[in-house]
């Protein structure tokens, strides 16, 4: 029984996952809850007081949790199909839930939303919006309210951890205007935050106006702004698998309070001193940084673990992670089931769970390093098997570069602290200790571009989250089988388990040519997978959300599932909707070539491509002519016959692709208008018949003309673009050209991701019916789609 509280929060969490996996409503949740209650109560009052009564309450809490859960992700969907008019401007009335976060150029805001107004209707609705405002709007701060006017749409459903209800962008700063300022103990911290931003810009400042790597880092990990981070810098972090050390988590609330205990301790002060002291700096730290979900938790973990060593108690550490996750979750039942928070709580449990691993390390090493090697090691084994599921992707390096990188953010972080607090009492000391602060900094990313630079990045499918629960389950037996044989065995399973995981899955290989056009919003992205198993693709999509990329959240996943090997890449244009996401995939799949038609002068995609590009593909320009032979399929450009240099991205400059196998043809024109197509076929003759059209433009009317129509005659015109769209793509006039001319059409943003299969007799049309498991499920759908 001494153990009780440490299977709470952790059942709960399976309970969640499992009711939203079974879609179970939750009334029912919320009845079987109250019954286990009910057993649990009347045990109780009978004194039983055995495994019994303590499996009805955990089942109950449990039941509770997934109910609780399952509640608050009806209400943040049915608020998020709230009908607000997505093309136009609508006023808020709201307060900052959260400190600006500044970005280049902008700033972003979250607002808890009370009212709404817009076409003379008030709507008093309670909502969360995500804001981007141009301009640097740092003296706002959190409880300000303010009126914003601004054009919204749905938020993506990986915002649902963070509660944002919807994504908004506002034309001008003018457009938010404070009503009134809120309470004193949020605006003096952020007064606090502005004087520490403005030290660290004096200090870190580029010839650009932003902040060097070192300003960033020192930014993120201080008030838990990332917001000036470079991406360059992120996949760097990600690629070193320690982006866990720029994100303010659990880790560096343990550095600051073993900072401050030793460093009291040192000093010969005494025990009670030390603990005040610790307990007054790890609350001071959690409001600079605006209480992050993941340091809040190792925030309470550590107050209850400080309180118990000034009662001469010590608390169980399991069981106070436990409880502290029941806290959260009372608080933030989307926010406890979020991919980071799982990820991080997962972890600290790992470690606590592993402690005896240190034991069997060497006994000349030193006990700090030999804790240091298990806990790493743990949260390996720990985090493949999650990385995978949430991200798809695990560095090998992470472990052993979170080891000798970790060490480094305690001193960090120990000068840091009082910088911050000389911001306030006195100037110059915070100025002196940003020396020492920036030889630390420059030593850190050293050490994340070796890591890096090893690359030892895996892009696996994720596993079945059987799977994960298998592995999780082996990984407690290793350490707490009641028997030395079964923690040998599950030790030998959790070996081989885990290396499945990681194992490369042989790619694709299909006995024709098949042509994917994937569902990525508002863009283009195709993938056409060749016999043999070699694939070309073609445009990546992108987002109007700096910090959501397609290409790694929508199209990596699909191509990882589908064991697709991408060999070459098209950017038809360099539009953010088109090339976005093929700059981010670039490094990440290493394709042999990369084929362009345009190079803007000054573009910033074109330049990051050429970053990205460098030392891993050739960049060839590609133009009217013969391009591609392979496994009996040709690809051939028809459009544009020079390539272009200017500085505008005209849609017109699109690269138009022709891929054909010995039966069908497919037609891929990016954005190209109709001017465009009546020059195709004023050189061109086609043979009777084109299998597949993906239509210019994504539908709209000054594409897809009657004449290229008639001319073509498609077995099927598919259309790329998001549901509800601004542009009102596709557009009335072509999809009644297509009926005139007896096409069928489909769209993606219906249909979802499409698989089309070249055939002898024709062409077969399916659809992704599921994703959840680590490969897709497609449901075969009539070829004469409308």
């Amino acid at each position: 029984m001494s153990r009780i509280g440490e299977e709470y929060f952790p059942l709960g969490l399976v309970c969640a996952a499992a009711v939203t996996c079974l879609k179970t409503p939750p009334t029912l949740v919320w009845t079987l809850s109250l019954s286990f209650a009910a057993v649990f109560l009347a045990l109780f009052r009978r004194r039983c007081f055995g495994g019994v009564t303590r499996a009805c309450l955990a089942v109950a809490m449990a039941l509770a949790m997934a109910a609780a859960y399952a509640t608050a992700r009806k209400n943040y969907l049915d608020t998020r199909a709230l009908p607000l008019p997505q093309h136009e401007y609508i006023d808020f009335y709201a307060r900052l839930a959260a400190y600006p976060r500044i970005e280049p150029q902008q700033t972003v805001l979250l607002l808890e939303v009370g009212r709404i107004s817009f076409r003379s209707r008030v709507l008093e609705k309670n909502l969360r919006l995500l804001l981007r405002v141009p301009g640097d709007l740092r003296e706002f701060y959190r409880g300000d309210r303010v009126r914003v006017a601004a054009r919204v749409i749905a938020a993506d459903p990986r915002y649902m951890y963070r509660g944002v209800h919807f994504l908004g962008r506002a034309k001008s700063a003018l457009q938010v205007q404070l009503i009134a300022r809120g309470p004193p103990a949020w605006s003096w911290p952020g007064k606090w935050r502005n004087r520490v931003r403005r030290l660290l810009e004096a200090r870190f400042a580029t010839a650009a106006g932003g902040l060097s790597e070192s300003g960033a880092l020192l930014e993120a990990m201080l008030l838990g702004d990332r917001g000036r981070v470079s991406a360059d810098f992120r996949e760097s972090m990600l690629a070193a698998g320690v982006y866990h050390l720029l994100a303010i988590s659990g880790a560096h609330v343990g550095i600051l309070a073993l900072v401050v205990l030793g460093g009291m301790g040192l000093l010969g002060i005494r025990r009670p001193l030390k603990i005040a002291a610790a307990a007054t700096a790890l609350p001071g730290y959690l409001v600079l940084a605006d209480f992050p979900v993941s340091a809040v938790r190792a925030g309470i973990m550590a107050g209850v673990l400080l309180l118990g060593r000034a009662l001469d108690h010590p608390a169980d550490a399991m069981r106070s992670l436990s409880l502290t996750g029941l806290l959260l979750f009372s608080v933030s039942p989307l926010g406890s089931c979020g991919p980071g928070f799982i990820l991080t709580f997962t972890l600290a449990a790992a470690i606590l769970l592993g402690r005896d691993l240190a034991r069997h390390l060497p006994a000349f090493l030193p006990r700090a390093v030999r804790e240091g090697i298990g806990a790493g090691l743990n949260a390996g084994v720990v985090s493949l098997p999650l990385s995978l599921l949430f991200f798809q992707r695990f560095a090998l390096a992470g472990p052993a570069a979170g080891l000798v990188l970790l060490p480094l953010c305690g001193p960090i972080l120990a000068l840091a602290l009082p910088m911050s607090l000389g911001c306030l009492l006195a100037p110059v000391i915070a100025g002196w200790l940003l020396e020492p602060l920036d030889l630390l900094l420059k030593v850190f990313l050293w050490g994340v571009r070796l890591a890096a630079g090893l690359q030892s990045s895996m892009y696996r499918p994720p596993p079945a989250p059987g799977v994960v629960g298998i592995t999780l389950l082996l990984f407690v037996a290793v350490y707490h089988a009641p028997r030395r044989r079964l923690r040998r065995g599950a030790a030998a399973l959790l070996c081989l388990v885990l290396s499945a995981q990681a194992w490369p899955q042989p790619p694709y290989r299909p006995q024709r040519m098949q042509v994917f056009f994937l569902d990525v919003g508002q863009g283009d992205c195709a993938c056409v997978v060749f016999p043999g198993g070699d694939a070309l693709l073609i445009d990546g999509g992108g987002s109007r959300v700096r910090d959501f990329s397609v290409g790694r959240r929508v199209v990596l996943p699909f191509l990882l599932r589908g064991r697709v090997r991408v060999r070459w890449m098209a950017i038809s244009h360099f539009h953010p909707d088109h090339a976005a996401g093929i700059v981010d995939l670039v490094p990440l799949l290493r394709p042999r070539e990369v084929w362009i038609s345009s190079a803007p002068r000054g573009d910033p995609l074109m330049a990051r491509l050429i970053d990205a590009a460098r030392g891993v593909s050739r960049i060839r320009r590609v133009v009217a002519g013969p391009v591609l032979e392979t496994a009996g399929c040709r690809v051939t450009c028809l459009s544009p016959e020079r390539f272009s240099s200017g500085r505008e991205v005209e849609n017109d400059d699109s690269q138009v692709l022709l891929v054909e196998d010995d039966c069908n043809r497919f037609l891929f024109s990016g954005d190209a208008g109709s001017a465009v197509e009546e020059r195709i076929l004023s050189r061109a003759v086609f043979p009777p018949g084109v299998a597949v059209l993906k239509a210019g433009h994504h539908g709209s009317a000054t594409s897809s003309c009657m004449r290229f129509l008639s001319m073509l005659v498609p077995r099927l015109a598919v259309f790329s673009c998001s549901a509800r769209n601004p542009f009102g793509f596709p557009h009335a006039w072509v999809i009644e050209r297509l009926r005139y001319a007896g096409i069928p059409w489909v769209c993606t943003s219906w249909a979802g991701h499409l698989r089309i299969h070249s055939g002898r007799r024709g062409i077969d049309v399916s659809r992704v019916v599921s994703e959840s498991a680590s490969t897709l499920i497609f449901a075969r759908v009539s070829h004469t789609i409308q």
